[in-house]
Order: C-alpha cells, then structure tokens, then sequence
C-alpha cells in the first residue's frame, strides 16, 4: 500500500471504498417524524440528496412527477438523488402540510398526526457533495431508489436503520456524529443495491466495476494510481484486445482509461491539498509526476484552478 493509501485509510484495491474516500460527502440535518392516524407532509425541491426510513409501520411516498407512488414499509429506506419534490402520508387522499415549517418549529423531532391508527415512526437527513462527488457519485444513482428490507443484504440495512433510530429518538452526545457515518453507510448500501439490481442497471464507474474484465483494470488503476500505466498493459489485465478493451472502458465509464486516470489522480492530490497534507512538489511525486510544473498544468486543466489556488480556496477561513 502506497504512502498515500495510508493517509486515505482506505485499501485502494477496494475502488468503491477508494472511491468514496475521494468524495466529499456531508450528511446534515438528521430528523425523525412520529405520527398516528390520518397525516400528510409535503417537502420543496432543494440541491440536496435526501434519505430516509421506516421504522416503525408504513407509509406512502410520492416523488416529483412520478406517477407510481411507493408504499415505504417498516425496514425500508429510500434515496432521492435529484433534489426533488415529495410527500410522505398516511393516506393519499389527505392534503399535506409544510413539512419543513413543521420540523424547524420542533426541533427536527416532530410528534404528528391526530387518531388512533397505526404508529409510524421515520427517520431522515439529507447529503451534501462538493461539485466533483456530485459528478462522480450522482452520475451513478438513479433518481428515486426504494431499499426494500427483503432485498439482499437487509440485515445491513436493518442495523443502520436500527441506528439511526436510536440516536433520534434518545438525541445523546455524540448523536450528529453517529448519524452521519450510518448514513453514509447507508449510501453505500445503495450503491451496492444499484451494482446488483436488475431493476436498476448500474451507470458510469459502477457499471464498469460490475464487469469482470473492465473491474479488474480499475481495480488495478485505483491500487496503483502513480504508476505510469498504458493501455496495452490495462488491456492484458483485463484479458481483453487493446482496442476492445479502450472502446469498452469508454463506454461503461464515459471516459478514456488514460483520462479517467488522470482525473483519478487529481481527485487525490485535491483530497491531499485540502488537507494541507506537503507541498505541492510532494504531492505531485506521490501521485505519479516528476516535474512540479507538469502536475501543475495538469491539475489546472482537470480542477480549473492551480494547486496553490486550489488549496487556498479550500482552507477553512
């Protein structure tokens, strides 16, 4: 494991872990709706992918312009990666209310509803991505995706719903901390539904990490990114030809092996300068570049900024 494979604290060879320690993933604003008998909450659009899940009873979710409603059952989760309009109800038929209002009057802890029926009990946040994970990572999800608690792997999900629930419900210290790294646990878990799902056939760097033979080489990429890789040496790893494979990597990634390399390694060295991890001379070695000048140009050209510049936008103020 490279130097700089210690300071991510992620095995390389593993791209979806390597991947989402490049990405600047922030989960904000955990809430938790408790609600009995006849209820309905509308929520606006925003920038942010929100999630959320049943703990306990059932509800229906209606998202943007879709016009199947899905019914959200206790064990479920669900990921809407475009920002968009939805409501939560008891039943559809009820008119909703703000659910934004209703939240910041009660503290992101909102008791709801009025009878006697079922209890339901959800809990939900929100992701923020800088503008190279929304990229990266959103290019990737579809739009609406429904975790049901039958599919595989639902004891995963199970237990970070379980989670979530706690730290909602009984708000100890600690709780803000805790719910941002289940929910991102959670995004995981999506992703690794998406890779698997018929249903949902994977897009971009995850369809690419579903084929056994374009896997390999990004495996390889991710593991060893400072090498100095060519495409024929890409293409005998993936067991392909060399034209077959460069006109396969493209197509499930969108991107030229080389080019999607390239990119990889300026999304490393822009996780080392935000962390004001050594110069920019060290930082260019590290990912594979013996002339400072050569990295800088290339990072300019990928990241839209110099590295000095890039590193003195992203300190803290």
């Amino acid at each position: 494991m490279t130097t700089y494979s210690r300071f991510l604290g992620t095995d390389p060879s593993d791209p979806i872990s390597h991947v989402f320690s490049l990405l600047r993933v922030d989960h904000r604003y955990p809430a938790r709706l408790d609600a009995r008998g006849d209820w309905a909450l509308s929520f606006p659009g925003s920038s942010h992918v929100r999630f959320g899940a049943a703990v306990a009873g059932a509800c229906w979710l209606t998202v943007g312009n879709e016009a199947q409603p899905l019914r959200i059952e206790a064990g479920d989760g669900y990921l809407l990666t475009r920002g968009q309009v939805y409501t939560v109800a008891s039943d559809l038929s009820i008119r909703p209310e703000d659910g934004v209002e209703l939240f910041r009057r009660n503290d992101s802890h909102l008791h709801y509803g009025t009878g006697q029926g079922e209890r339901v009990s959800l809990v939900s946040g929100r992701f923020t991505f800088d503008e190279l994970s929304t990229e990266v990572l959103l290019g990737v999800l579809p739009p609406t995706l429904h975790l049901k608690a039958g599919d595989g792997s639902s004891e995963v999900l199970k237990a970070a719903i379980d989670m979530l629930d706690y730290e909602t419900r009984e708000r100890r210290f600690g709780a803000s901390f805790v719910t941002h790294h289940v929910a991102q646990i959670m995004l995981v878990h999506a992703l690794r539904r998406v890779a698997a799902s018929p249903e949902h056939p994977p897009l971009g760097w995850l369809a690419a990490l579903a084929n056994p033979h374009i896997g390999a080489a990004l495996g390889l990429m991710h593991a060893q990114s400072d090498r100095r890789w060519t495409v024929g040496e890409l293409a005998r790893a993936a067991g392909m030809s060399r034209s077959i494979f460069a006109l396969r990597f493209k197509e499930l990634t969108g991107s030229a092996p080389l080019d999607y390399l390239l990119h990889l390694r300026m999304r490393k060295a822009g996780l080392a300068l935000r962390a004001g991890r050594g110069n920019v001379a060290s930082i260019a070695y590290e990912i594979g570049y013996r002339s400072e000048s050569a990295f800088s140009n290339a990072f300019k050209r990928v990241m839209g900024a110099s590295p000095k510049d890039f590193r003195a936008h992203a300190a803290p103020a």
